[in-house]
Order: C-alpha cells, then sequence, then structure tokens
C-alpha cells in the first residue's frame, strides 16, 4: 500500500493508487481465501505474478460473490440431475 506512484495498471487500465489502496484496505479473508482457490484452479502458466496477484486482488472485490453464486448454482444443478 505504500507507492510513490500516481496510478498502477490493472487489466491494462491505469487505476489512480487512492483508489487502488481503499480497494486494497476493504479487503477481507474471504477476498485472500476466493484469490487463492482461483489460483489453485488456474491451470494456465502465469507469466507475472506479481501482476496477476494484485489484479484478482483488486478484482476480488467485484467478483467473489459471481464466483460463489455460480459455484452454488453447478452444484444444485449437479445435485438435481444425479
Amino acid at each position: 500500500l505504500i507507492s510513490t506512484k500516481k496510478s498502477l495498471t490493472i487489466s491494462g487500465n491505469e487505476i489512480p493508487i487512492n483508489i487502488v489502496k481503499n480497494t486494497f484496505l476493504k479487503l477481507n479473508m474471504f477476498n485472500i481465501e476466493y484469490v487463492l482457490e482461483t489460483l489453485s484452479n488456474t491451470h494456465t502458466d502465469i507469466k507475472n505474478i506479481k501482476a496477476y496477484l494484485i489484479t484478482t486482488l483488486y478484482n476480488s472485490a467485484k467478483t467473489k460473490s459471481n464466483y460463489y453464486s455460480q459455484k452454488l448454482n453447478a452444484d444444485i444443478y449437479r445435485g438435481c440431475s444425479t
């Protein structure tokens, strides 16, 4: 959270550093758990792990609930189809 830069590149977009800091300060253990789970399910080669982690942590606040909703729906569907 310490940077002298005015912005940070996340997913190819320049995000003002104060927005990135505010987003990171709002993260909790569930965001970290989500990022670690998605990292363990990734089967492609990650070339820049630092950029990948910054991006996934930054986006986790917006994507975490959709990920778990989709996962729950898939589990329900599998349970109904057996």
